[in-house]
């Protein structure tokens, strides 16, 4: 489900994942438009009733390299981690999480997209 909240300069959109993948992990945002897409925030919750880990990236589709935000976290029980740190993204860029263990984490990520982009 993706919530759109439209702004005079542009808009914000929040894209939810629930159940984040082991191994490969799951592409929570990707880029669409040169530039034109700012991750404002990144929010991983554990939705169990004991620690879990997860990996966050930040693929890069120019270079084809995978720049890691955070790796092997240990995110306690019932609880979340916040990453509030602008990061613009390129036409194929994407935000990836890798969970430790299957349907454990769930991930909200913000978007700020400039004004134009055009529906989706």
């Amino acid at each position: 489900m993706t919530v759109g909240i439209y702004q005079a300069d542009g808009r914000l959109k929040t894209y939810n994942v629930a159940s984040v993948a082991t191994g490969a992990g799951t592409d929570i945002v990707t880029g669409t438009q040169n530039g034109k897409e700012r991750v404002l925030e990144i929010l991983v919750s554990n939705v169990t009733a004991s620690a879990k880990t997860f990996d966050a990236y930040l693929y890069r589709a120019k270079t084809a390299t995978a720049h890691s935000i955070i790796t092997g976290y240990s995110l306690a029980a019932n609880s979340h981690w916040r990453c509030d740190f602008p990061m613009q993204l390129e036409a194929g860029d994407k935000i990836k999480i890798v969970a430790g263990t299957a349907a454990s984490l769930d991930c909200l990520v913000t978007v700020s997209e400039s004004a134009g982009r055009g529906a989706q």
